[in-house]
């Protein structure tokens, strides 16, 4: 064989591995698409469920003082109605499909807004970091102002002390 041949025939196995691997990937991606989809369902279920939570529990804490932190968690929920939306739109109708197999076609339609799928949830792990740390500024916020009053308060303490040792003296 000469040298030019082989390099081709390296070159066009190496191609073919390439292929081969997009296609296994492909393939792994249908096969677990029924596994994806029950995760990603329990996961929005439980996100939806603490985020409403803190969103109800925060408006009663902060009386509505905190827009900040309410639009952060309304940013939230909508990239939790987006990835509804998206498993919606990949399985025609999903409530037929839990607890039950997933048919060829509804896989298919998982693998491609699968891409999309990642997308929405970085963009939501993002959000939560921003309630995370309104959440946090909250809380030192909250923890400056309480420190701030027991001074307070000592020296209040102080001065009725001083006032009453003043009082016995008269």
């Amino acid at each position: 064989m000469e040298p030019l041949s082989i390099a081709a025939s390296v070159i066009a196995v190496c191609q073919a591995r390439d292929r081969v691997g997009g296609l296994l990937s492909r393939i792994r991606l249908w096969v677990d698409a029924p596994k994806d989809v029950n995760e990603l369902s329990i996961e929005l279920s439980n996100i939806r469920k603490a985020l409403e939570g803190l969103l109800s529990s925060s408006s009663v804490a902060c009386r509505g003082s905190n827009q900040r932190l309410q639009q952060a968690i309304s940013a939230c929920l909508m990239r939790v109605g987006q990835l509804d939306q998206l498993l919606l739109t990949s399985l025609v109708k999903w409530t037929e499909y839990e607890g039950k197999p997933l048919s060829a076609a509804n896989r298919m339609g998982w693998v491609r807004k699968k891409s999309k799928v990642k997308k929405v949830q970085a963009s939501l792990k993002h959000d939560i970091s921003a309630i995370q740390l309104e959440v946090l500024s909250l809380s030192l916020t909250g923890h400056y102002k309480l420190l701030t009053s027991v001074e307070q308060l000592g020296e209040s303490i102080q001065g009725l002390q001083e006032s009453r040792s003043r009082l016995r003296k008269l």
